[in-house]
């Protein structure tokens, strides 16, 4: 994905979710090796992934990264919306790339007002979606 006329490249820029829930998803726990069971209130949880991520965006925005910040949606519920990598992927071609998931949890993370507001920002050629 390339930036409009007036920035040239995109390696500055990267996209955020902002947790609306986070918490063990229990359809990816058995077979994810970065997921681990925690005995913790939920909410507890998602305030602690709030405060790391906005810490994240503050570290990243203060070093000159572009960071396009997309709260989480309330509903439908979605304990890995965090990780967008997982769905979306951008290239330097403007191609837009997007994955299926396994986890009927994680399909709900697709959404396609983030690709409607990153066309604003960059020049999108196509959109592929798997």
């Amino acid at each position: 994905m390339t930036q409009t006329p007036a920035h040239a490249q995109s390696t500055n820029s990267v996209l955020m979710i902002r947790p609306g829930r986070f918490y063990p998803n229990p359809e990816t726990a058995a077979d994810n090796a970065f997921q681990r069971n925690v005995d913790g209130d939920p909410d507890a949880l998602t305030l602690l992934a709030r405060k790391e991520f906005d810490a994240a965006v503050q570290t990243l925005g203060a070093a000159g990264v572009n960071v396009h910040v997309f709260e989480d949606t309330g509903e439908p519920e979605k304990p890995d919306a965090v990780f967008p990598n997982n769905w979306i992927s951008t290239h330097h071609d403007g191609r837009i790339a997007l994955f299926p998931m396994y986890s009927n949890l994680r399909r709900r993370e697709r959404r396609q007002d983030i690709i409607e507001e990153l066309r604003k920002y960059y020049r999108v050629t196509e959109v592929i979606d798997y």
